[in-house]
């Protein structure tokens, strides 16, 4: 997916309409953002009531393990709700904060340019520069100052994100290494693209609960750090 997307080169290259060129940009991250949208809705239908989905999946398990597995699947529907929370937050405040900041510089279309970037918020790492693009560009087709007025507001955005929301929403609600965040979505990205990288983290962190429950608790013998909804009531 990310071949699709039109490089830099191109958009402002020799004798082609920059606005042509922004347009199809527009049109592509679009087909991104759709994309994005049916995930977040997916998830949270999932996250909502995990046990319409879960209890076909115990059936499968003997009974005898059925208890266990309920546990596990319990824990990780919850570290699964606790990363969607704080994604739904950082897209807000980065989405606020674009929409606002473009706003008060005077950036044309600043609505949509607040919608992209607060979508693109899910895709970890790359969402926040592909997000940018658009709103960086039309600015720059006004005034290069424009332009530099519009970088300012997409890095206070991001600032925000990670320096605020990142450590006080979303490190609290789930239990995940950064660096194995990192390597999850360097991982499933290079393999499955964009759509890849907005699933690594949450799938990442569904599978460290069931490693810590049933590997390091079970078979280790050691101490389960991560709660469900059960244990933290």
């Amino acid at each position: 997916m990310l071949r699709e997307l039109p490089a830099a080169q191109d958009m402002l290259g020799g004798g082609v309409n920059p606005a042509s060129r922004a347009a199809r940009f527009f049109s592509t991250t679009f087909g991104v953002i759709g994309s994005l949208l049916v995930l977040l809705v997916a998830g949270l239908y999932l996250a909502a009531s995990p046990s319409t989905y879960t209890s076909g999946l115990v059936t499968l398990v003997p009974p005898a393990y059925r208890p266990r597995a309920e546990q596990v699947l319990s824990v990780m529907g919850s570290q699964l709700k606790g990363w969607l929370i704080g994604r739904l937050v950082a897209m807000t405040v980065v989405g606020l904060i674009v929409g606002v900041g473009l706003w008060l510089v005077e950036v044309p279309h600043f609505l949509a340019l607040a919608l992209v970037a607060a979508a693109l918020t899910a895709i970890p790492y790359l969402g926040p520069i592909l997000s940018a693009i658009p709103g960086i560009l039309l600015a720059l087709l006004q005034s290069p100052t424009l332009a530099l007025w519009a970088a300012g507001v997409y890095v206070l955005s991001q600032a925000a994100e990670n320096y605020v929301v990142t450590p006080l929403v979303q490190q609290r609600m789930v239990n995940m290494p950064p660096v194995l965040t990192i390597v999850a979505v360097t991982l499933i990205g290079s393999l499955f693209g964009v759509l890849g990288m907005v699933v690594a983290t949450p799938l990442a962190v569904t599978l460290v609960a069931a490693v810590k429950m049933l590997y390091v608790e079970d078979v280790l013998g050691g101490d389960l750090e991560i709660r469900g909804e059960d244990e933290s009531s």
